[in-house]
Order: structure tokens, then sequence, then C-alpha cells
């Protein structure tokens, strides 16, 4: 791909190392950025190749092979978890997704859930031990109103969700967890 802002212009550059086509526009973004402050902050040519190839994000369309590989995703509004559903299409298109989810109460839950819900073949609602999250009475609603059937529910931790999620897997499966920054760290802490 080709980056050019003003009078400079970066030509084949490698594709960044973070998952999903949206990287692209982040990338230019910060190239953009970069090209800004560039007095102050100069960024030659080799060291912004080497930064899109090297780039990571823990959390963020992580993924980690096992026998029952995972994916943690932190998209936790419509138009990110619009991004990861448009992932699991293109990458997993031939995968059962079993789904860890939890999400705070301030989002929007229905939203979320609507963009997602075709993708998804299970769902296992892991509780947060916090105020702010979504209570699973509150979840089971939304997943009620929006007609979705396979839930999984009643864990006394997101870790027992993850685990079920986990045990329940069979050859083919993705286990998917998504919905809250706190979920995915936990989670990740456990897995990695």
């Amino acid at each position: 791909w080709s980056w050019h802002g003003g009078d400079r212009r970066l030509q084949e550059l490698p594709l960044p190392a973070l998952s999903g086509e949206h990287q692209l526009m982040n990338a230019a973004a910060a190239i953009q950025v970069l090209q800004a402050v560039s007095d102050r902050l100069p960024a030659s040519e080799p060291a912004i190749r080497q930064g899109l190839t090297s780039v990571h994000l823990a959390g963020r369309f992580q993924y980690i092979e096992g026998d029952v590989p995972v994916l943690l995703d932190v998209a936790h509004n419509p138009q990110s978890v619009k991004i990861l559903a448009d992932h699991l299409a293109l990458r997993f298109q031939n995968h059962r997704i079993r789904a860890v989810f939890s999400i705070m109460r301030d989002k929007d839950i229905e939203g979320v859930v609507e963009r997602i819900k075709d993708r998804i073949a299970c769902w296992y609602l892991a509780p947060l031990a916090m105020a702010r999250a979504a209570s699973e009475n509150e979840l089971m609603e939304v997943m009620q109103r929006l007609s979705v059937s396979e839930v999984r529910c009643g864990f006394p931790d997101a870790a027992r969700a993850y685990a079920a999620a986990n045990s329940e897997a069979q050859e083919g499966d993705l286990v998917v967890i998504f919905g809250s920054f706190f979920l995915v760290s936990e989670l990740l802490a456990r897995i990695a």
C-alpha cells in the first residue's frame, strides 16, 4: 500500500501487523501524525516500515492457538463489533463461534449484540465483579429481545464462563472473548 501527504510519499509499505482491514486507515492516520510532528520528532521511512510490521496491541484481534483457538477483542460498541463480525466472517467463516461475553451497562448492548449475533453459535455470559458491568439479567433481556436462543449463563465468574466455552467446543470451533476491556484483560492474564 502507499501513503502520501503534503510533499511526502511512501510507496510499497508493508501491511500493518495488526489484523483487520481497518488497520490500514489507522496506519495512515499514524503516519499523518508523524508527518505533522516531524519537525520535533522525525521518523525515517525505515522506522515507519519497522513500526508497521512490529506493532502489537494486546487484546485487539489477539489470536491464541491451541486445541481450541481463542480470539480476544476489546470491541465494546456497535462500530468496533461490526469490525469484529466482519473479521470473523472473512477469516473464520468455517468455524463455529462460541462467544464469552460481558459488557458495561452504559454501552449500547443491544446495538453490540445485533451487529454480531448472526456470527455467534453460542454465548457464554461472563460476570464481572464491578457495579458498572451489565448483570446477567440485563444481558438475558437483550438476548431475548433479539431472539438469541443459544445462551449459557449462571457462571460464578468469567473464568468459569471461558472454561465452559472451552470444554463444550468441538473441532473447528473458535472461542471469541469480547465486549469489555475488563473481561479481555482478566481472561488474557489466564490464557496467555
